[in-house]
């Protein structure tokens, strides 16, 4: 659930359900606290120790908040987004975790996984705002 993704830090044993209950929750909740949900992905993928299992999880909740801003229903929130990209992200060191995971689903372009062609296209979908967040993110890096 949301409150439990928020809370990550609080009840770190739970954070593989709380990314997996992400993708379920409705896109209003999601959008109503766009912010506070982008931040925590973000702090989740800094500070995690296991990248293998939680680098992937969060990218996949990226691509479900990235889907759902490009949704005509909520594309309202888009200049949010924009926004939170050029104002309030702060993860100076996520480009090198996203590279690495944009690169593993590029190079699985020929699997016959249904699931990873699933998040190819997904990922090719937003690939704009994939590379925003990498490149604003090597930018503070190097400031």
């Amino acid at each position: 659930d949301l409150l439990g993704l928020l809370n990550w830090v609080s009840h770190p044993d739970g954070l593989k359900e709380s990314l997996t209950a992400l993708m379920k929750v409705d896109g209003e909740e999601v959008v109503k606290f766009l912010q506070d949900v982008l931040d925590a992905l973000f702090n989740i993928l800094m500070q995690n120790s296991d990248s293998d299992l939680y680098d992937n999880m969060v990218f996949e909740c990226l691509l479900y908040i990235i889907g759902l801003v490009s949704d005509r229903k909520y594309q309202h929130f888009q200049p949010v987004l924009d926004l939170y990209i050029t104002e309030s992200f702060s993860a100076t060191l996520a480009y090198s975790k996203l590279i690495v995971v944009l690169k593993y689903h590029v190079d699985n372009a020929n699997s016959t996984d249904v699931q990873d062609k699933d998040i190819l296209l997904k990922t090719m979908k937003s690939l704009q705002y994939c590379m925003r967040f990498v490149v604003r993110s090597r930018l503070l890096f190097s400031e």
